[in-house]
């Protein structure tokens, strides 16, 4: 009886708080994710090109896609995470294994002042199926973007940080991210360049310190990326499969 009053209770309040909107925005902007939408990719694997059994070690990275280009698995150095998208390209579940094992159920909504709300329903178990119940026990982080009057998202606040974003051009060309406890502390930036309309270079930022560089191909297909650690720099570049056209 107490699970179905629970039941009606959820029930009501996604109701009353806007959920049956539609979600539509201009920008829910991730130009690294967006450079794989609908080019027909199958998978993607990682290699070094200046060692030939580079392709055999388990740190560097594999991904599959789905037909729209969502990325629904990756696989890396202490990484193996499942993911599930809907039509938007919006996630709704990623199952993360290995040391830390996670089973999150994602939903999203538009509350009344228009901004996305994000809730990330972490499971108790690790079974890929699940209940009501098991949603309703589920420990929950909400993540809340604000959303200006052109679509596109400004700020983005969880339990542990805030992500600021600016665009030109109608692209975004920066994302900041600071502490939630103090948002003078600068963690990370990361910054976008575009060339004729095209992703070409993603620049990540540990605090003032460049840290890894995607560079994209004419195509707008991640081509390859510089990481730098403690001085030192590598090169990763990156194979594709497609899926066979008409299947």
């Amino acid at each position: 009886m107490k699970l179905k009053i629970l039941i009606i209770i959820s029930f009501l309040v996604f109701f009353l708080f806007g959920c049956e909107k539609e979600i539509e925005l201009k920008n829910y902007s991730d130009p690294y994710l967006e450079a794989f939408w609908e080019k027909g990719i199958k998978s993607m694997v990682a290699f070094d090109p200046y060692d030939s059994i580079s392709e055999d070690s388990s740190r560097l990275e594999r991904m599959t896609f789905d037909r729209a280009g969502n990325i629904v698995h990756r696989m890396a150095f202490m990484t193996n995470d499942t993911m599930v998208y809907d039509r938007l390209h919006f996630i709704t579940r990623q199952v993360q294994r290995l040391e830390a094992p996670t089973n999150f159920v994602i939903t999203h909504y538009i509350d009344r002042d228009g901004n996305l709300i994000q809730i990330w329903n972490d499971l108790k178990h690790r079974e890929w199926e699940y209940s009501d119940e098991d949603l309703l026990r589920a420990e929950k982080d909400t993540v809340k973007f604000e959303v200006n009057k052109q679509g596109r998202i400004t700020k983005q606040h969880d339990s542990e940080k805030t992500i600021l974003y600016y665009y030109a051009d109608d692209k975004i060309i920066r994302k900041e991210t600071y502490l939630k406890k103090d948002e003078s502390e600068l963690i990370s930036v990361i910054l976008f360049t575009y060339r004729d309309d095209r992703i070409e270079k993603i620049e990540y930022y540990r605090g003032k310190q460049l840290r890894k560089t995607h560079y994209f191909s004419e195509n707008g297909l991640l081509d390859s990326t510089i990481h730098v650690f403690e001085g030192q720099s590598s090169v990763t570049k990156y194979r594709y499969e497609y899926f066979d056209k008409g299947k």
